[in-house]
């Protein structure tokens, strides 16, 4: 009979791999881990970066021109910005009340602007009565209304990775417990356990860390196009902050990601084998 050199599995060993579920469960659940992390790592961003809105009360009178001008100028301030319109017949009633009804209502305006480490309140408020000197404008500083989202995505990626740590234990342990018959005859045949670990742990260690990294990394990628889609973040200030933490948050899952399945697989394995052959 041939013997199988420790760089050159047993074909039942590589026939069993091909055929178990193990691959896929690793694969699918290690994207979906990554895909997840950009999108965990803007809501961090949401929560620990400082906003202001600018809230304008504006003349009905005022000219379109200078309050789009108005409005373009606060957009340029921050990366992202959000205008929101009080309902006019809501702020024409709350004016009638107040003054009458023969009273010209304003033009009411909320201007959220995010994020504003560095950005200083009062050029803000003359920014704004540049462009439109009647206008009255206040300036308030702040965080942006926690995301409900929040935590349920964080427990989402909290129940993939143990899912993924779990699922992986238990493959491992299918995997060995269907060459069972082979393990029996390598110990029978006076094996080493060194030339045993290279023919079935080593293999099997360096397919899944291999595979988690590449299932990691386009995980990633697509997360980061999500965000980049949904909040209108061009892809070019992914390389500036702070932004930039979100591809170096895809870094660190695609680099940790793959180094603890290849612990844990180890550690299985290891195991396994050890009380297989004793």
């Amino acid at each position: 009979m041939r013997r199988a050199g420790p760089s050159q599995p047993l074909p039942s060993l590589e026939t069993s791999w091909r055929r178990g579920r193990l691959m896929p469960e690793v694969l699918v659940l290690t994207l979906l881990l990554a895909t997840l992390t950009p999108l965990l790592a803007w809501h961090g961003l949401e929560r620990s970066l400082v906003a202001t809105t600018v809230t304008m009360a504006v003349p009905a009178s005022t000219a379109a021109t200078d309050l789009e001008g108005a409005l373009q100028a606060l957009r340029r301030a921050a990366p992202v910005a959000a205008v929101e319109t009080a309902p006019p017949a809501a702020v024409e009633e709350l004016w009638a009340s107040l003054y009458g009804a023969d009273a010209q209502a304003p033009i009411l305006l909320d201007v959220r602007l995010w994020p504003t480490v560095t950005i200083d309140a009062a050029a803000l408020d003359q920014l704004a009565t540049t462009f439109l000197p009647e206008a009255v404008v206040e300036v308030h500083v702040g965080h942006l209304p926690p995301a409900w989202t929040t935590w349920p995505l964080l427990a989402l990626w909290l129940a993939i990775g143990l899912t993924l740590g779990v699922r992986l234990r238990r493959g491992l342990r299918r995997f060995l417990a269907a060459e069972r018959d082979a393990l029996t005859l390598l110990v029978a045949f006076g094996g080493k356990p060194q030339r045993i670990e290279a023919l079935v742990a080593k293999p099997a260690e360096r397919r899944l860390t291999l595979a988690s990294a590449g299932a990691a990394l386009l995980g990633g990628a697509l997360g980061l196009g999500l965000v980049a889609t949904a909040y209108a973040l061009p892809l070019a200030s992914l390389a500036s902050l702070p932004w930039l933490a979100l591809p170096l948050a895809v870094l660190a899952t695609a680099s940790i990601l793959p180094f603890a399945v290849r612990l844990l697989a180890r550690r299985v394995l290891r195991r396994r084998l050890h009380l297989a052959m004793a």
